[in-house]
């Protein structure tokens, strides 16, 4: 649908590869996803979309300059109530 990315697919194998480049991320998905205020199961994948975006907007280039702790595109919710409450599950 969002028409991002290459599939490979690996004949041998039961395997295939989304490979999605820094611009479709920068561009298409990102966005996207900070748009609609989209959030991340995990602690982990949250760090890691923080400093996604982090090397993005910053245009950092070495790993030298990346900062110990990115700061947050947004605030997530401290309690399953909060969660309940997002824009998103509301009907």
């Amino acid at each position: 649908m969002l028409k991002l990315g290459t599939i490979y697919s690996y004949p041998t194998r039961t395997t295939c590869i989304l490979i999605i480049n820094k611009t479709e991320l920068q561009e298409v998905l990102f966005p996207l996803l900070l748009h609609h205020n989209i959030h991340f199961l995990t602690t982990q994948r949250t760090a890691q979309f923080y400093m996604a975006v982090h090397i993005l907007k910053e245009n950092i280039k070495t790993y030298s300059c990346l900062p110990a702790n990115p700061l947050a595109v947004y605030e997530l919710p401290k309690n399953a109530q909060g969660y309940v409450q997002l824009d998103f599950f509301k009907n």
